[in-house]
């Protein structure tokens, strides 16, 4: 049992959550950041920020879904979806 343990790798399985998590906090913060911008200085209607938070939020997701699946290496699509769902 041990020995299947010691092959995952748990811990840095973790530490590729985490990084995941954190590339996607700031993704979502630089975009969020920059269509509060974008709003506030033209003339864009707010209506529109419903499809933008939706666009903002999978594009984060896939983002920090992608750097946690790149960082660990093996079980990337696992890694990755775990992240995404996070």
């Amino acid at each position: 049992m041990q020995e299947k343990l010691a092959k995952a790798n748990i811990p840095q399985m973790f530490l590729s959550i985490l990084i995941g998590l954190v590339v996607t906090l700031l993704i979502l913060f630089v975009l969020s950041l920059l269509t509060g911008i974008v709003v506030y200085y033209s003339s864009m209607s707010e209506r529109l920020l419903s499809g933008c938070a939706t666009a903002i939020i999978i594009i984060g997701a896939a983002c920090g879904g992608f750097c946690a699946a790149r960082y660990n290496g093996s079980r990337g699509l696992l890694i990755g979806l775990i992240t995404a769902a996070l």
